[in-house]
């Protein structure tokens, strides 16, 4: 349970950051309007594009071609090295003076973005501007929709230019397993709980010491646990979303049913010695060296940090070395999963203009910049004919050709740029993913994944489920990885507080029995019991905040 409990303390330490966050205000700030020529921008630099040898964004490719193409320069502050977002952030809010836009996780903001606005921190885009003027672009992929519900307040408050995850590959992690040796032992790919155990009793039966290798949080009924075997018997993981008497709510994983019968399955591929009996401590390297080693046949994990790591590795010492990602395991009946991991339409991390910005126009045009055309290829894939190539081509076999970019060798051959991986090529010169922008666009992903094992990955946990049958008739039913997903919910100041109390007094000893189960030290009817007095001593409570929250996220 050490990392259940390094978890909580790194909660804790940053509500007590974020706590002096709060109250800023107006109160001594003053705002002086300008031209709009130059801007301050606070926003951390990437780990890449810090390997790559940058020593600022204002060297990187991407800033330089903004400034020509808009006519607005901007002076980059980045966080001291060694802090923290959240320390460093604490730091910049209590400045007298704050920056001109400000990249942040605004849910970790005490009381979310909302609070922010309130406090004087940032501005509600919609009430100081005319997005549809100020910024088209974005305004156009935000205006409605569910998109509209990601990227607003529970009053309707615009508060930044937010990370759009726009593409249709919404998986980035599953299951995985070694396909030489399915092919050397005449074996498909696992596709259910009955196949599964197979091919572990034939793994241990050749030679696997440790037939299945992951960590506890891939296991686990924890929110930040990621789905795994648990979508054979129909249900997710932490909290989610799903359909109660007709009506969708957020519900909790130990208390659907199913998740008994999955935590009795994992005891007994224990028993069985099929899983890493230090599953509760293992860390990622360890999981890799064991995949690498022979020592384990199977894992979970992601498309670049498990399968982009382990196959390099592994093909060094075994050239016949292959993985292959596996489809979510089907429930006994046979249907999909409804459950996989995925991406929110948008995340909470945003530029956000501060009130003290002395020109709200020009910087929402600078912001905006990134949602066009013009500013998508450059943020993501960078000049044409020097970073890129662009293609036709008739992928879907349907007659019609589509507009694809594709990465010269400045990018797929990294030792042209000085770099050491196709990562840090990228970020030398652009920021493809997880800034304020468009993310997960199909080209990139094809051209961060070098492996073929990695392009096929993308398409196997990316298949939505089918309508079960159960609900087929019903068009509102919860039954799609997407609907189940829980968005990134608001809460007030008081509501984050409590959850985050309420999570360290119960969420560890939940966890220690969750652990006992599967070892076998402890029963099923122990697990219960363990559930009903979590239920009792915090989690029916977070049930009710988080519901609260949906209600609101639901009314937008």
């Amino acid at each position: 349970m050490k990392k259940l409990s390094k978890v909580i303390s790194s909660l804790a330490a940053l509500a007590l950051l974020a706590s002096a966050f709060v109250g800023c205000g107006q109160q001594g700030q003053t705002r002086v309007e300008t031209d709009g020529s130059s801007f301050t921008y606070w926003v951390n630099m990437d780990g890449n594009t810090k390997n790559a040898g940058l020593q600022n964004n204002s060297e990187m490719m991407l800033y330089k071609e903004m400034e020509k193409n808009t006519g607005i320069h901007i002076d980059f502050i980045h966080p001291a090295e060694g802090t923290t977002g959240n320390e460093a952030a604490t730091t910049m809010f209590l400045d007298e003076k704050l920056p001109d836009i400000i990249k942040y996780s605004w849910d970790a903001y005490p009381g979310g973005p909302q609070q922010a606005i309130d406090d004087g921190v940032i501005i509600a885009l919609n009430k100081e501007l005319d997005l549809s003027k100020a910024a088209p672009e974005y305004w156009n992929y935000v205006k409605d929709g569910e998109m509209k519900k990601a990227v607003t307040t529970d009053s309707g408050d615009y508060y930044g230019f937010n990370n759009l995850n726009l593409g249709e590959t919404k998986g980035f992690a599953g299951l995985y397993v070694r396909r030489d040796k399915l092919k050397e032992w005449n074996m498909d790919v696992p596709t259910n709980i009955d196949e599964w155990t197979a091919l572990f009793a034939k793994a241990k039966e050749s030679g696997f010491s440790k037939p299945f290798t992951a960590a506890i949080s891939d296991l686990t009924f924890s929110s930040g646990g990621s789905s795994g075997f648990n979508t054979a018997y129909d249900v997710g993981r932490g909290f989610y979303i799903d359909d109660v008497d007709g009506k969708a709510e957020v519900v909790f994983a130990p208390l659907q049913e199913g998740f008994s019968e999955y935590l009795a399955q994992l005891a007994a591929w224990y028993k069985a010695g099929y899983i890493d009996p230090d599953f509760a401590t293992v860390a990622s390297d360890v999981i890799m060296s064991n995949m690498v080693n022979d020592i384990s046949v199977a894992s979970h994990g992601y498309i670049g940090s498990a399968i982009g790591k382990i196959l390099p590795a592994a093909l060094d010492r075994n050239p016949n070395f292959d993985l292959v990602a596996c489809p979510y395991p089907t429930t006994a009946d046979g249907h999909e999963s409804e459950f996989q991991v995925c991406y929110n339409p948008a995340t909470s991390t945003a530029n956000a203009i501060s009130w003290q910005c002395g020109n709200y126009e020009k910087a929402a045009e600078w912001c905006n910049y990134v949602y066009t055309e013009e500013g998508m290829v450059l943020q993501l894939f960078g000049i044409e004919g020097e970073h890129h190539t662009v293609e036709m081509r008739d992928d879907d076999g349907d007659g019609v050709e589509e507009k694809h970019y594709v990465y010269t060798d400045l990018i797929a051959e990294p030792k042209n740029s000085n770099c050491n991986s196709v990562a840090e090529a990228m970020y030398k010169y652009m920021l493809p993913c997880n800034y304020p922008g468009y993310n997960q666009h199909i080209d990139y992903l094809m051209g961060y994944y070098q492996y073929d094992q990695q392009k096929e990955a993308i398409v196997t946990w990316n298949v939505p489920a089918n309508k079960d049958g159960t609900e087929a008739d019903d068009p509102n039913a919860t039954d799609t990885p997407q609907e189940h997903q829980l968005p990134t919910l608001s809460y007030t100041n008081e509501e984050s507080s409590r959850v985050l109390e309420l999570t360290t007094l119960v969420e560890a000893d939940l966890g220690a029995v969750f652990i006992d189960v599967v070892m076998g030290h402890k029963s099923l009817s122990d697990w219960e019991a363990a559930v009903d007095k979590a239920m009792k001593d915090g989690y029916e409570e977070i049930l009710e905040i988080r519901n609260a929250a949906f209600d609101r996220y639901q009314k937008k």
